[in-house]
């Protein structure tokens, strides 16, 4: 079983040619990739059943802020998952001064994965404590993003696409990740 998600995280997570920053073509490419990465994400996670109101209902994704995806999470959501479809969901940006209740949070809190854009990281930390009590896998972009309290985030390396956990939120969200995944991970923070 660890070959086979080896092969599937790790088989087209170069970026080539690029160097030092980012070129258009090749940040469209590192966002298809990234999608692939929440897509096997969602194979080794697991949620609390009272997450799902019935066995059809799908696995939401969702992206706060400027979507760097484009059309990639789209595609990737034609599949199921864990005998799950995949709903793909867009929230603009929270107001900075949105408190708890704002109706757009109990929007979000409906997710099961949660992408926040880089383009949100002046709220990312807010945006996190208001969601720290659901079981939302929350992904980010950011070098701070687990930090602030997320549970996954992306960073390159060597023109790879890495990602490393924190997995004292996630439990504490109610989430378990596979150990086959977490072997995977550049770093796992256990918030000790």
């Amino acid at each position: 079983m660890q070959v086979v998600l080896q092969a599937a995280l790790w088989a087209a997570i170069s970026l080539p040619g690029v160097q030092g920053s980012m070129a258009a073509p090749a940040v469209s490419e590192e966002y298809q990739i990234k999608a692939a990465f929440i897509f096997n994400f969602i194979k080794f996670v697991d949620w609390p059943q009272s997450c799902f109101p019935d066995q059809k209902s799908p696995i939401v994704i969702g992206v706060v802020g400027k979507d760097p995806f484009g059309e990639h999470l789209d595609i990737l959501a034609r599949k199921p998952v864990k005998e799950r479809s995949i709903k793909i969901v867009r929230f603009d940006p929270i107001p900075q001064q949105a408190d708890p209740v704002h109706p757009r949070l109990d929007q979000i809190r409906t997710c099961h994965v949660l992408f926040i854009s880089p383009s949100e990281k002046k709220g990312t930390a807010r945006l996190i404590k208001a969601l720290e009590d659901n079981p939302i896998l929350t992904i980010g972009d950011d070098p701070d993003f687990l930090q602030d309290g997320g549970i996954m985030n992306f960073l390159i390396e060597d023109n790879k696409v890495r990602f490393e956990v924190g997995l004292a939120k996630a439990r504490s969200a109610g989430l378990q990740i596979s150990s086959q995944l977490l072997r995977l991970a550049k770093r796992v923070d256990e918030g000790k």
